[in-house]
């Protein structure tokens, strides 16, 4: 029990009264892992409630965390399209961080398998030196996409960040699961750490 577990607690009995910029902060809580296990599915309820209250001024802010959700799959089935809308809304009315994300996420959509590969191994490496400042979400976002464009480096890095608790939430049948589908797709790497989890 800590000091941001305490601005949790204050911020979701705001969030119940209807405060609409406690119900958006409680959410961050739950989405980045800060102070308290990653949540997704009560840092969408949170966004959503948010999202939906159109008349509180905050709707730009509510916008790009729905984004986010759908971006990393937090709470939510990782849908890019969803994102860009959501995104894009916000960047309609003035969110200038929403704008970036619409236009990278568009970008990488429409990358090549190699294109991808070679971006996600360096924001793979950016990740490893910045840990602190580095964006949860964005990682787990690059990990899983890069494993549905069949990058095999990133689909050991999805199962070593499982197996470690570093980037995701500790899971070793995730991890099991991403480092045994690394080997089939390069069956000529010995993945000691897959040995390890079994």
């Amino acid at each position: 029990y800590n000091s941001k577990t305490e601005e949790l607690i204050s911020n979701l009995i705001k969030a119940q009264q209807g405060d609409t910029y406690a119900s958006m902060l409680a959410g961050n809580y739950y989405l980045d892992g800060d102070g308290v296990k990653r949540d997704g599915i009560r840092a969408y309820y949170l966004f959503k409630c948010a999202y939906e209250d159109v008349s509180n001024g905050m709707h730009a802010f509510a916008s790009y965390n729905m984004g986010r959700l759908y971006e990393c799959g937090s709470g939510v089935c990782i849908d890019y399209n969803a994102a860009v809308r959501y995104y894009e809304e916000a960047a309609g009315m003035g969110h200038t961080e929403a704008a970036k994300r619409a236009g990278m996420l568009r970008k990488r959509m429409n990358m090549t398998v190699q294109e991808y590969h070679n971006y996600a191994r360096e924001a793979v490496r950016i990740s490893n030196d910045l840990y602190s400042y580095f964006d949860h979400g964005m990682y787990y976002y690059l990990c899983h996409y890069g494993v549905q464009k069949g990058c095999i480096y990133l689909t050991f890095e999805t199962g070593k960040a499982y197996a470690s608790g570093r980037y995701f939430d500790l899971d070793y049948d995730e991890a099991k699961f991403y480092l045994a589908a690394y080997l089939l797709l390069d069956d000529n790497k010995n993945c000691i750490l897959l040995t390890k989890l079994c």
